[in-house]
């Protein structure tokens, strides 16, 4: 009989999807495994963010993706937990402290990459291996290229110009949005 309701069964309407999502969790509630297994339950603000490769960035690049950020949301939360003007003055100092940070890190990073090519330029000059030697040389030319370039970004914060202009601007358009935001609460 069973055989012939499945077949024949025209009082209810057959879908693709038999509430699979409603059986899986019930099964697993069934075996006692507990719900936040498969569910995770956070705050969008706390997941990390998302970013376009699978590794980390490093170098200038690590730099370049700092000052690419967009500061608006932190300069907006950080106006509606403390709207005073001086706490706008202190989350730009914050980022900047944290932009030199990193830029201090990667020059060291860049410094030991040049002492590992400058030992490695004289163990293969003595073998004779004129053409890795070469090749490590413009190796180390582009390093030399990059912390440059990195001493230049470093002047431009300290002067509150250049790339770091950016930070600035989106962290007080940010911060200036969350005052709004709170003198039209008040208002209402």
């Amino acid at each position: 009989m069973k055989l012939f309701d499945l077949i024949f069964n025209r009082n209810k309407p057959q879908t693709v999807v038999d509430n699979n999502a409603n059986n899986i969790t019930r099964n697993a509630a069934e075996n006692g495994i507990p719900e936040d297994v498969f569910v995770e339950k956070r705050d969008p603000q706390e997941l990390p963010p998302i970013s376009s490769s699978n590794e980390e960035s490093k170098g200038i690049d690590k730099i370049y993706s700092f000052l690419n950020r967009n500061y608006e949301s932190m300069g907006y939360h950080d106006a509606l937990t403390n709207s005073d003007l001086s706490n706008m003055a202190n989350g730009i100092k914050i980022l900047k402290n944290n932009v030199k940070i990193i830029i201090m890190k990667e020059i060291s990073e860049y410094e030991k990459a040049i002492k590992d090519i400058d030992l490695k330029i004289d163990l293969l000059a003595k073998a004779g291996l004129d053409n890795t030697v070469q090749d490590l040389k413009k190796n180390k030319e582009k390093i030399m290229i990059d912390i440059n370039r990195i001493k230049e970004i470093e002047d431009q914060i300290n002067n509150d110009s250049g790339l770091f202009e950016n930070v600035i601007l989106s962290y007080e358009r940010g911060f200036k949005q969350g005052l709004i935001a709170i003198t039209k609460s008040e208002l209402a």
